[in-house]
């Protein structure tokens, strides 16, 4: 039902791409179905199925829940590492690429956690009688 880019790309939750063929039968055929029908066809909960006809417009539903995140604005300002000029959002002074590369360099292995992080033994204070 999915693409293979959705099925092979979810580690926690999953974002739906309907192929093509399916998003041209939604959009002719979604008012003849109710939702919960929908949502066992496409095997997703009624929320995630409402979000759905929210993103191809096909419905509207109140709601902060169901609401489509604007995308941000972006810009090409160059990178303060590298100097980069890719398209990155608007006050991210920081190319991504440059951003994991820092976060790589932060991360330790458990020996050196262990050799810095080795546990103090309680203190004992001395009683003098």
């Amino acid at each position: 039902m999915f693409t293979q880019e959705t099925v092979t790309n979810a580690i926690m939750s999953r974002k739906i791409k309907l192929p093509d063929q399916e998003v041209t039968w939604l959009r002719k055929h979604h008012n003849d179905f109710t939702h919960k029908e929908l949502a066992e066809k496409y095997e997703v909960c009624l929320d995630t199925l409402k979000r759905l006809l929210m993103r191809l417009e096909l419905q509207y539903f109140p709601g902060a829940k169901y609401q489509i995140k604007p995308t941000p604005e972006s810009w090409s300002r160059p990178c303060i590492f590298c100097g980069c000029n890719e398209p990155r959002p608007k006050n991210q002074y920081r190319c991504d690429t440059c951003v994991d590369r820092e976060g790589d360099a932060e991360r330790v292995t458990l020996e050196q956690h262990q050799q810095t992080q080795a546990r103090k033994k309680p203190y004992k204070p001395e009683v003098p009688w």
